[in-house]
């Protein structure tokens, strides 16, 4: 369980500060916040192959994708 705690808690943390060089957030949703609608898969796993893509052409990163808007 301590584990799993350490995990959250560095996601969390890693979520704060945002992107950077190998930093990447994506989400499935898009739209104003309190008003939030799911994205088109296709739109989300295009935004994170080509994420991927371009951390294998540099020093590699971190890929977080949150509010998964399916399962």
């Amino acid at each position: 369980m301590g584990k799993l705690l350490k995990l959250k808690e560095r996601i969390d943390i890693t979520i704060e500060r945002g992107e950077s060089y190998d930093r990447e957030l994506k989400s499935a949703f898009e739209g104003p916040d309190g008003n939030k609608k799911p994205r088109n898969v296709k739109a989300v796993c295009y935004d994170m192959a080509k994420t991927l893509v371009a951390f294998s052409n540099a020093d590699g990163g971190e890929l977080f994708k949150k509010n998964s808007a399916f399962k």
